[in-house]
């Protein structure tokens, strides 16, 4: 049976919370605000202070791997490489892409079309003069 210090790497905390700020490409003090914390809290979480749960919850909404940043085990190790290249690519997206994501792949997985208030076809302005 592993211990929690067996599944929790502590030393390397600090090191991945960097790494996941960095590939969300955001500045302690945007990531900070992300977390709900101050620059100065930010900073020493990346320094060795473990980071409260609240914190680990805020930065996961935003699209960090929590559960990375503290055991250095991906969640997305248990999915395929294609679904792993998509959920990372998700994450890029802004909400509004989000949103337009999930429409698409619901109407594809119904197999219906997208609404068409939310998609405009510009060959349907061309008059043809």
């Amino acid at each position: 049976m592993n211990s929690q210090e067996d599944i929790i790497e502590i030393d390397n905390i600090p090191m991945r919370l960097r790494a996941a700020r960095n590939a969300m490409g955001l500045s302690q003090k945007d990531f900070a605000g992300l977390g709900g914390v101050t620059l100065n809290t930010q900073h020493r979480y990346e320094s060795g202070t473990l980071p409260s749960i609240e914190y680990l919850l805020r930065i996961g909404d935003a699209g960090a791997d929590w559960y990375w940043i503290l055991s250095g085990q991906r969640v997305s190790d248990s999915i395929s490489q294609g679904e792993a290249r998509l959920v990372d690519l998700f994450r890029l997206l802004g909400p509004t892409a989000q949103g337009a994501v999930f429409t698409v792949l619901e109407c594809m997985v119904n197999n219906t079309h997208a609404p068409s208030s939310s998609v405009h076809d510009k060959r349907q302005d061309f008059t043809g003069e």
